[in-house]
């Protein structure tokens, strides 16, 4: 609705506005002006890094000019109806990394999509991340389902190369559903020499963690390594709660080895 689309753009002004009180950190995603913002750049150690950051949508099923011209969009929008095709990937998106790729050592990729509650990437996930790769993306890192999904090398038919973290779960929830208290971080390392700058494979991973939060009142205690949680923990997260929830140690490391598997 208009008013939807009126309140979405309100809060991304705000949101825009907050940040610009922080200029040492990089905003990425949305902007306040409807013209098409620069390729958002980080500068560690004279190599440069683009960040880019994209969303399926704004939470409904079109994306009025006035919110899209505000935030950067994953999928394709119908230019008459507005309609998003979820299937589809925004084209913009390839032009903004193959623009990247011309001025920064490395593009990483911050797609947000994905199914809530599925630990596995999507045929749309998939194909998408193929089409980055493809246009020069060298790390994707993936958000949104509130689960932990695999990470995967990916290789185009053009030899290009990226490491996709399909998605690392929640950071901060306090959500019902078990496997979303597993969460995990992007480990990247890389290696500098005088012909250039790549990702370290044998240095890179994921470090699984556990979100932890009391009951009675719910609050968030602590993010934790999955190697320093223990049952004594879990026994007493507030995930129990709610009833008819088994939550235990094993279930945790279970679901990492199986999800991220040697990444870790």
């Amino acid at each position: 609705s208009n008013h939807s689309a009126d309140q979405g753009i309100t809060g991304i002004d705000s949101c825009v506005t907050f940040w610009q009180t922080y200029p040492e950190i990089l905003l990425t995603g949305i902007h306040e002006s409807t013209d098409s913002p620069d390729i958002p750049l980080l500068t560690v150690k004279d190599k440069t890094f683009a960040i880019l950051n994209y969303t399926y949508g704004p939470n409904y099923g079109t994306a009025p000019d006035n919110l899209a011209s505000r935030m950067d969009i994953l999928c394709a929008v119908n230019e008459q109806t507005k309609a998003i095709d979820f299937t589809t990937l925004n084209p913009r998106v390839i032009e903004d990394i193959k623009e990247a790729e011309q001025i920064a050592d490395i593009v990483i990729v911050c797609p947000h999509w994905g199914t809530e509650y599925v630990t596995t990437p999507s045929s749309y996930q998939e194909t998408f991340a193929l089409q980055m790769t493809q246009a020069g993306a060298d790390v994707i890192i993936g958000t949104h389902p509130h689960v932990v999904e695999p990470v995967k090398l990916i290789e185009a038919e053009n030899g290009n190369t990226a490491l996709c973290y399909y998605s690392l779960g929640n950071y901060v929830s306090t959500q019902k559903n078990g496997q979303s208290m597993l969460e995990a971080m992007a480990w990247l390392t890389f290696h500098v020499t005088e012909n250039g700058i790549s990702l370290s494979l044998e240095d890179t991973g994921v470090i699984p963690l556990v979100c932890h939060y009391t009951s009675g009142p719910v609050r968030i205690q602590n993010i934790y390594l999955l190697e320093d949680y223990t049952e004594e923990l879990a026994s007493s997260h507030g995930i129990i709660s709610y009833g008819g929830i088994s939550f235990h140690l094993n279930d945790l490391t279970t679901w990492s080895d199986e999800i991220l598997g040697e990444w870790v």
